[in-house]
């Protein structure tokens, strides 16, 4: 962020305060691992759905939230987490 005075400013009020979501490396990388996932889980005939669509007691869990869960619980050397979607 850039105020008048062209200083950078940092925003820390916002839920981007590391600018990851304008990232256009991270956003590729996500992408990639997003594409990736798709292609091994999915058919040619079966389309992939973006989002839960529901919450995960209704529509259950998908692998890629629990490959996720998994790697965040080794990440943080823990037993389990769980992945809060807003």
């Amino acid at each position: 962020i850039n105020n008048n005075q062209h200083h950078p400013l940092v925003d820390f009020s916002s839920n981007d305060y590391l600018g990851l979501a304008r990232s256009t490396s991270q956003i590729t990388k996500v992408q990639d691992a997003y594409d990736s996932h798709i292609t091994k889980t999915h058919t040619q005939n079966t389309s992939a759905i973006l989002g839960a669509t529901g919450s995960r007691l209704l529509s259950g869990n998908s692998t890629l939230s629990l490959t996720l869960e998994s790697n965040l619980a080794h990440i943080h050397n823990r037993p389990c987490a769980l992945l809060c979607n807003s």
